[in-house]
C-alpha cells in the first residue's frame, strides 16, 4: 500500500485464494488497523500507513467458506514511501535590521525553520507578500542563497519600513511549502 492512503484497500481475499463466504477475521500483531469489508482486506478508515514509522505490517486473516471450514492466511503488508512536502518545523521569527547598529548589513538563516521526513536537500526561494494575493521580487539589497538559505543585505535609509517576506523550501522533486516573516528595518 502506498503511505498516507487513508484506508487503503490492500487487496481482495480471492487474492489470497481465501474462501470467506460466511465471514473472515483479521488477527496478528497489526490487526487493529485493519478491516475486511465486502471481501476487500484493507485498513480502517481512520488509519493511514507512514513508511517513516513501520514498513510493514503483520497480520493473520481467517475465512470460513460454505462448509464452515476456516482458512488462514499469514500476511505481510508492505508500505511503498512516498515523498513528502518539506515542512515549516520552526516558524520564521519576525526580524529587525537597525541603520544605525554597529554591524551593518543583515543574515538571517531561514535554512533551520525548514525541514523535509525524507532527508531529502531543500533549496530555498524569497519574495515580498505585497498583500494577500501578489507578490513581488526581493528588493536589490537583500538576496537569499538558494542552497544554504540564508537572507543577506545591506538595506540603505531609502529602505526604511516593514517588510513581509515568504521563504519558500522546496524538496528535489518540486514539493514545497512556505513561512512569511516581518522584516522591520528602521
Amino acid at each position: 500500500i502506498d503511505e498516507n492512503d487513508t484506508g487503503a484497500g490492500v487487496f481482495s481475499l480471492s487474492e489470497l485464494s481465501l474462501d470467506a463466504a460466511h465471514g473472515a477475521v483479521v488477527s496478528g500483531t497489526d490487526a487493529s488497523l485493519f478491516e475486511v469489508v465486502s471481501g476487500q482486506l484493507k485498513l480502517k478508515d481512520a488509519n493511514r500507513a507512514d513508511y517513516e514509522a513501520k514498513v510493514s505490517y503483520q497480520i493473520t486473516v481467517t475465512g470460513v467458506d460454505t462448509l464452515g471450514v476456516s482458512q488462514v492466511r499469514e500476511v505481510a503488508v508492505f508500505v511503498t514511501d512516498v515523498n513528502e512536502a518539506p515542512e515549516v518545523s520552526n516558524p520564521l521569527a519576525d526580524q529587525q535590521v537597525v541603520l544605525s547598529g554597529a554591524i551593518p548589513g543583515y543574515a538571517y538563516n531561514v535554512s533551520t525553520a525548514f525541514s523535509d521526513i525524507e532527508g531529502d536537500t531543500l533549496t530555498y526561494s524569497a519574495q515580498i507578500e505585497d498583500s494577500a494575493e501578489t507578490v513581488s521580487a526581493l528588493p536589490s539589497w537583500l538576496t537569499i542563497d538558494r542552497q544554504t538559505g540564508v537572507l543577506t543585505g545591506t538595506p540603505t535609509l531609502a529602505d526604511m519600513g516593514n517588510l513581509v517576506i515568504e521563504v519558500t523550501a522546496t524538496d528535489s522533486d518540486g514539493l514545497a511549502v512556505s513561512d512569511s516573516f516581518n522584516l522591520d528595518v528602521s
